[in-house]
């Protein structure tokens, strides 16, 4: 019974959440539907951390979170990682969830077209070193044992680390999504991580001969295709974290904490345009891709006279105005 305990992921588990339970509120065995069978299923661990003062939680329209989508693994023998030839491009990760919309519509004053991007390319955090630190790759396997040979499995990889992960992010995103009514918003930076007792192999290509070696942190990309996702993109890239339990502290308050601290400070400082989901940039059509963020207002937004002049407000406040109005006219009533 012990060894069966042991070849488990449980004490993985168990020890992932000793590590993060000093800063994050922990979840085991958080709950999700299988977007597939839709059964109920968990996944091993759901943690979360404010990135807002708690004291003052109506100080910004929207709240900015972390959140770590948590499954642990263990083996005595490798998981095997195939770098990839070129690095993907990953507008999704890490996700955000609790917004309208993962992107935003951003108006400019040298075109009429509108340009629509990303929540973290608007933010000018694409090119932060926890987004293109560690090694990328697409095909990865399970090492197992054939009589006296090792086979790859790549099925049982993905089975039982990706699919758990990108379903129950699914999940998540799909709970978060805000109502039409709501004036505040959550923007949950949210990270698929699995966190593994086991050798991490990375192989890279050097002039076509095959060169493994131990990392202990490498990123994983799936593409998937989904017509739902909007009207102009018909696939999204998945991406998630694969992890050594040994690394895992470093890997949080070396590299992640920094990254969704700087994420948190300009989600609060652009809090009118993720809540809108647009906002304003000057010269967009000349220059599309460089320090959007600087450029980054509400979007202004020009109606008809109030109280005897002509006012231009952000669409946020502009729709708190026009409640209070309805509600002052019904009064009236």
């Amino acid at each position: 019974m012990l060894s069966a305990i042991q070849r488990s992921g449980y004490p993985v588990q168990t020890a992932v959440a000793e590590i993060l339970r000093a800063e994050f509120e922990i979840h085991a065995e958080w709950s999700y539907l299988d977007r597939d069978t839709k059964a109920l299923r968990a996944i091993d661990l759901f943690a979360t951390k404010a990135l807002f003062d708690w004291k003052y939680p109506n100080s910004f329209a929207v709240r900015p979170e972390l959140a770590l989508m948590i499954e642990c693994k263990k083996s005595d023998l490798p998981f095997v990682f195939f770098e990839a030839a070129a690095r993907p491009w990953m507008p999704e990760f890490p996700i955000i969830t609790g917004l309208k919309s993962s992107e935003l519509t951003l108006y400019t004053d040298d075109a009429l077209s509108t340009h629509t991007v990303p929540v973290l390319t608007a933010l000018g955090l694409t090119d932060n070193p926890y987004l293109i630190r560690p090694p990328v790759s697409a095909t990865f396997a399970k090492c197992n044992r054939k009589g006296s040979e090792l086979e790859l499995s790549g099925d049982e990889a993905y089975n039982n680390v990706v699919l758990p992960l990108v379903k129950s992010v699914a999940h998540l995103e799909k709970v978060s999504k805000p109502k039409e009514s709501h004036l505040f918003f959550d923007a949950r930076l949210t990270i698929p991580l699995a966190v593994v007792d086991a050798p991490i192999v990375l192989v890279t290509s050097d002039n076509g001969v095959r060169a493994p070696r131990l990392t202990p942190w490498v990123r994983l990309s799936r593409h998937e295709y989904d017509a739902s996702i909007s009207e102009h993109r018909e696939a999204r890239i998945w991406a998630l974290d694969v992890v050594h339990v040994d690394y895992l502290t470093e890997y949080v308050t070396t590299h992640l904490m920094p990254f969704a601290e700087l994420f948190a400070q300009r989600a609060k400082s652009h809090h009118r345009e993720l809540a809108d989901g647009e906002g304003f940039a000057a010269g967009l059509e000349h220059d599309s891709f460089n320090k959007i963020e600087n450029r980054l207002r509400p979007r202004p937004v020009t109606h008809s006279m109030l109280g005897g002049r002509w006012l231009s407000l952000p669409r946020v406040v502009w729709n708190r105005v026009r409640k209070s109005r309805k509600v002052e006219e019904h009064c009236e009533d």
